[in-house]
């Protein structure tokens, strides 16, 4: 029985120890804050200076003679905005475009568009030593130009300033050019 009692002291000890234990400092200029998302069964996120909002999406109207994974435009308060479909462009398992109910809108003060999600999963810090090197798999599937980071937890990262240079987003060609 003693041997019992002192078991359980020693794993009280430790555990003080570990929790009385200075946190460890994180660098925060190596540190990002991102907004999450879910879209199917993975997570993805934007770096929050390029987040304008989250809007509920009933419609999308599609647009003819563009790419699968442009999804269509949006009106948004007057302003129309693209609305680009994640699970055809990295061609996620599980779930189809039309049961996103939301558009994650992203821009700066020149270029906007939306990307569907299912979920606004939240807001986050991103540390520099959570990056992992090994891709996974819709970063292998995905446009690399499109991808920032991700992390050891599988947080996809996207990267804004390579999605609003992505010439093959714009639309504004009549048919046959």
């Amino acid at each position: 029985m003693k041997t019992e009692h002192k078991r359980k002291q020693e794993i009280l000890r430790a555990r003080a120890s570990v929790l009385a234990a200075p946190p460890v400092k994180q660098d925060r200029e190596a540190a990002f804050d991102v907004v999450v998302f879910r879209i199917c069964n993975e997570h993805y996120a934007i770096e929050c200076g390029f987040m304008r909002e989250v809007c509920a999406v009933s419609a999308v109207t599609a647009i003819p003679c563009t790419p699968v994974w442009l999804a269509g435009i949006i009106n948004l308060r007057g302003k129309i905005v693209a609305v680009l479909d994640l699970i055809r462009l990295f061609n996620l398992p599980g779930s189809e475009a039309e049961t996103c109910k939301l558009a994650v809108v992203i821009g700066d003060h020149e270029f906007e568009c939306g990307i569907l999600a299912h979920e606004l999963v939240g807001q986050r810090t991103v540390f520099k030593d959570e990056i992992q090197t090994t891709t996974h798999r819709s970063a292998q599937e995905a446009p690399p130009k499109w991808l920032k980071d991700i992390t050891a937890d599988r947080l996809i990262i996207l990267d804004y300033q390579k999605i609003r240079n992505d010439k093959s987003i714009i639309i504004d060609a009549e048919p046959g050019e």
